[in-house]
């Protein structure tokens, strides 16, 4: 895996990344870290996606930040944001 800062990384169109892939979320708020609807167990965290509204012209998130969790067990997914 790839251990450049986040914001040092680049999509394949060349357009600045803003958020991150593993290690752990940068909650703007309280922790949320959800538990697995099927099992129950704690989800892992997969992805933050962070908004930019300077390069866009509006709010993909409320201006703040999305989450997303996954259970590879149970195959399941958990979209969160925090604004």
């Amino acid at each position: 895996m790839d251990t450049r800062d986040y914001k040092d990384s680049d999509v394949t169109l060349g357009a600045p990344v803003l958020g991150q892939l593993g290690r752990q979320p940068d909650w703007l708020q309280s922790d949320e870290s959800p538990y697995c609807p099927s099992c129950g167990r704690a989800m892992d965290f997969a992805v933050q996606l962070e908004d930019d509204r300077e390069t866009t012209g509006h709010p993909l998130f409320g201006s703040g930040c999305a989450y997303v969790f996954t259970c590879v067990r149970c195959a399941e997914a958990v979209f969160l944001s925090q604004c």
